[in-house]
């Protein structure tokens, strides 16, 4: 986690400064150019649920938070340890974007689809998938980033898009 945090600088710098100058027990630049410059601060997202040096590092320099692939008791319980480290460091949690992965599992008869509990995967019917769906967002989740169980058709994707988004909206 150490590399991490020294490669947050590195990246932090080489997005605000031209040349940039980091050195780090692990990495160091020097002089190092990026041309151009972002006009606008790129949001850095930092994945992962350890409770001690993933969070914390999310709570100190992540614009973004991606959770780990878990049932939403998880989410929710991961989101209070990342408020713990945000409000150590002085920083409010609803500052960091929270996204969750989501495998998803979907059809209209619910003994077709995929279950796993390691990694969860929000399986069933459109109905059950969104009310999942639906728990997460409720506990915090405002991004999702999604992968379907059935890829590389496009079954599971057109029946989200058509059954599901429309009972999130």
């Amino acid at each position: 986690m150490a590399q991490t945090e020294e490669a947050i600088h590195i990246i932090r710098a080489l997005w605000t400064e031209s040349p940039a100058t980091v050195h780090g027990a692990s990495y160091s630049i020097d002089g190092a150019y990026s041309s151009p410059l972002p006009e606008r601060p790129i949001p850095l997202m930092i994945g992962g649920g350890g409770e001690q040096k993933t969070l914390r590092l999310v709570a100190r320099y992540a614009d973004w938070w991606c959770a780990d692939v878990a049932p939403v008791d998880a989410f929710r319980r991961k989101a209070g340890v990342l408020a713990e480290h945000c409000a150590a460091v002085g920083r409010d949690p609803a500052a960091v974007v929270h996204a969750q992965v989501a495998w998803i599992s979907i059809d209209e008869d619910a003994s077709c689809v995929t279950r796993g509990d390691a990694p969860h995967i929000i399986a069933g019917t459109p109905d059950e998938v969104a009310r999942e769906l639906a728990a997460f967002r409720e506990a915090g989740v405002e991004h999702f980033q999604i992968r379907f169980m059935d890829y590389p058709s496009t079954a599971g994707m057109e029946r989200f898009a058509a059954t599901v988004m429309p009972r999130l909206a």
